[in-house]
């Protein structure tokens, strides 16, 4: 896709850089700030991928906006909007945090151990295979994107709710036998999903602080000062948990202080596997 220069008048300042739009393969997501814009944009385009012998897929083109909409049209045809969208496997929205994602993660999860079932719930298959099927399988399903996740209780305890439900599965036992849950993890060796799941985030925290000028890094050090939160109660936001036990400064610790940035992830881990 050819560049614009003008189209720096079209997305987002971020940390005195303009994100206009992502692009991976042919998944692309533009970003403006009015329904104007978007029309332009898509013009655009348009345009310049029939250019290259490209067309627009308009089954899976859509608009996400959070405030009024404006139709808006490409060679006619109109663009649907919507409340989310799946881009690179997430679920992207602007209502609930990681809720949606999660759940679908966790639906997901249920998809490949399913699959497995047979397998899984044989009483002839030692617990070493059957852990080597989970980890290989199941456990990247649950946590695929899981580093960018807002991590609030109640999603934390659907992850563990449905790990365990699994886990009895595969050891043949049910609530009523009455096992602890560390019975389980002992006799399987598998990892706490929800713990995991805090402690990839907290890597990947790591690695924007320390790592080169990303997209990833501006987003996440970005304050847009020229806005005003709106009335109520703010939404979850991904570096709560960092700021819960860090503060503010949870970047700059991450850079200077690797002993206490790990102290502080493994705490955080400990305390979340306790609720």
């Amino acid at each position: 896709m050819k560049d614009h220069d003008h189209w720096e008048s079209y997305g987002f300042s971020v940390n005195g850089t303009t994100l206009t739009h992502l692009r991976f393969a042919d998944d692309v997501v533009l970003f403006v700030s009015s329904a104007q814009k978007i029309q332009e944009m898509a013009n655009e385009l348009a345009k310049e991928s029939k250019k290259a012998g490209l067309e627009i897929n308009f089954a899976k083109t859509f608009i996400m906006a959070n405030r009024a909409q404006r139709n808006v049209e490409i060679d006619g045809k109109r663009i649907a909007y919507t409340d989310g969208f799946i881009y690179l496997g997430t679920h992207l929205h602007f209502a609930d945090g990681s809720k949606t994602e999660i759940q679908r993660r966790i639906r997901s999860a249920w998809s490949v151990f399913h699959k497995f079932k047979t397998y899984l719930t044989r009483r002839n298959v030692s617990n070493i295979h059957k852990a080597k099927i989970y980890n290989m399988c199941i456990e990247p399903a649950f946590l695929y994107g899981s580093e960018t996740w807002t991590l609030k209780k109640k999603e934390r305890n659907l992850l563990a709710t449905a790990q365990r439900k699994m886990m009895r599965w595969m050891l043949g036992v049910t609530l009523l036998d009455r096992r602890r849950n560390s019975w389980l993890y002992e006799k399987l060796k598998l990892r706490e999903v929800r713990s995991e799941a805090v402690k990839r985030k907290w890597l990947f925290a790591k690695k924007i602080a320390t790592g080169e000028d990303t997209w990833a890094k501006k987003i996440v050090e970005w304050r847009p000062w020229a806005k005003t939160r709106g009335v109520g109660r703010p939404k979850p936001r991904w570096r709560d948990d960092l700021r819960a036990v860090l503060g503010e400064r949870w970047a700059t610790v991450a850079r200077t202080n690797k002993h206490l940035f790990k102290y502080s992830m493994i705490q955080q881990i400990q305390d979340y596997s306790e609720d």
